[in-house]
C-alpha cells in the first residue's frame, strides 16, 4: 500500500479553491447573458403563474356571479403570515387557508369584497414577489342563502386581466351539504362564484 501523504487535505482544499476561482467568473457571465424574461416573451404570464402550467380552461361567457344575502361585518381584512407557519384570513363569506411553507417569504395578505351581495373577492399580497406559491392555498366560499337551483354546478372563476375575461379555476369543487365552494390557488387575483356555465 502507498502511504497517504499528510499534505493531501491541504492539496484538496487548494484544488477546490482553484476550481471555484475559475468557475465564479463563468457563472457570473452566464447569469448576465440569461437576463430577465420580459412579459411579452410569455403568451399569458398570469395564466402560467396562476395555474402552474395547468390546462387553460375555457372562458366563461357573459359571466354572472351569483348573489347572496348580505352578511354583516367588515368587507376588508389583512393578515401577516410567516411562510413556515401558514395561517388563515376570514372576511364575510370568504375564508383563505394558507398551509405551512406555501409562501416563499413572510407576507401580508389582503382580502377585499367590493359588494357583499355578490360572490366576488379581490385577493392581494405584499410584497408582490410573494405572489407565486410553492403549494396551493385554499379559498373557501360560503354560498348559503343563494337561490341557484343546482349548487353542485357552482364553480370558482378568476378574472384574467390580460384578456379581460373570466376563467374557471382548475380544481374548483363544491361541498353541497356545507354550501361551500373550494378552490386551490397558486396566485392571487380577483375571484368569484358563478353557476358553472362556460363558453368554448
Amino acid at each position: 500500500m502507498t502511504p497517504r501523504s499528510s499534505n493531501s487535505p491541504r492539496v484538496t482544499v487548494a484544488l477546490l479553491a482553484l476550481a471555484l476561482s475559475v468557475l465564479a467568473p463563468l457563472t457570473s457571465a452566464m447569469a448576465g447573458s440569461i437576463g430577465t424574461i420580459a412579459s411579452e416573451d410569455v403568451p399569458n404570464e398570469r395564466v402560467i403563474d396562476q395555474n402552474l402550467s395547468l390546462p387553460l380552461l375555457p372562458v366563461v361567457q357573459d359571466v354572472q356571479l351569483i348573489t347572496v344575502p348580505v352578511v354583516p361585518g367588515p368587507t376588508e381584512g389583512s393578515v401577516t403570515i410567516e411562510n413556515l407557519l401558514g395561517g388563515t384570513l376570514h372576511v364575510g363569506r370568504f375564508t383563505l387557508v394558507v398551509p405551512p411553507a406555501a409562501l416563499r417569504q413572510r407576507a401580508t395578505i389582503t382580502m377585499r369584497i367590493p359588494d357583499p351581495s355578490t360572490m366576488r373577492v379581490e385577493l392581494s399580497i405584499s410584497p408582490a414577489s410573494a405572489n407565486n406559491f410553492l403549494v396551493p392555498v385554499t379559498l373557501i366560499s360560503n354560498v348559503s342563502g343563494t337561490d341557484v337551483p343546482l349548487v353542485s354546478k357552482l364553480q370558482t372563476v378568476w378574472y384574467d386581466e390580460l384578456k379581460g375575461v373570466w376563467r374557471p379555476v382548475p380544481g374548483s369543487a363544491v361541498n353541497v351539504a356545507g354550501l361551500q365552494v373550494y378552490a386551490p390557488l397558486f396566485h392571487f387575483s380577483t375571484y368569484g362564484i358563478n353557476d358553472g356555465k362556460a363558453g368554448w
